[in-house]
């Protein structure tokens, strides 16, 4: 409570009279102090509390998006019944800002792809993924459901968006017929990426 005295002169302060930008400034700031809390498994007492119990009892929906549904209801209900449409709107931008921010921070700043490829040109694509992108491959038989003709399927997860750009270039002209699966990876760890023993 003493910390809440001494910064409550700051709440009387205005940095900027544009809407937009103190909505996008109070975002950033917001989502880093929820994500700092929220990655020691705290909570603000606020709507993030509710968001807290519901991951804890559906451990796989995270908690920004139990955040984003519990206050996006309270965005929309204030607009509805605010009849002010542009509040309604700053404030969604604001939310989703807060909600990007948060996973930064309990996720890390890491950029890390994972690529599932299916593909019948196994050894070309795995030649030129391992040559041309300098990324290591991981191969797993697979059949397809449906033709129940055998495919394999090549696993290479890259850490920058230049890897991910040249990689889904390089299997275009390798294997246009290739089925690839892109998904966000929280955390590599091994050769290459982090350390284990870090």
């Amino acid at each position: 409570s003493g910390i809440l005295e001494i910064t409550a002169p700051l709440a009387t302060i205005s940095v900027t009279q544009d809407v937009l930008l103190s909505a996008i400034s109070g975002a950033i700031l917001l989502g880093i102090g929820l994500g700092i809390v929220f990655s020691v498994d705290g909570s603000t007492g606020g709507t993030d509390l509710i968001a807290l119990m519901v991951n804890r009892v559906i451990p796989s929906l995270p908690v920004s998006k139990c955040l984003t549904i519990i206050d996006g209801m309270v965005v929309l209900s204030a607009g509805i019944a605010n009849g002010n449409i542009e509040t309604g709107l700053y404030s969604a931008i604001a939310l989703y800002i807060i909600v990007k921010v948060i996973d930064a921070i309990i996720s890390g700043f890491d950029y890390s792809k994972a690529f599932m490829i299916i593909t019948e040109d196994r050894d070309e694509l795995k030649e030129a993924i391992v040559n041309d992108i300098k990324r290591g491959v991981t191969i797993l038989d697979g059949k397809g459901g449906y033709t129940n003709n055998d495919k394999s399927i090549l696993l290479v997860v890259v850490n920058n968006k230049k890897q991910e750009v040249s990689l889904k270039k390089l299997i275009k002209k390798v294997d246009p017929s290739a089925f690839i699966i892109v998904s966000d990876v929280h955390e590599v760890l091994g050769e290459g990426f982090k350390s284990l023993a870090a």
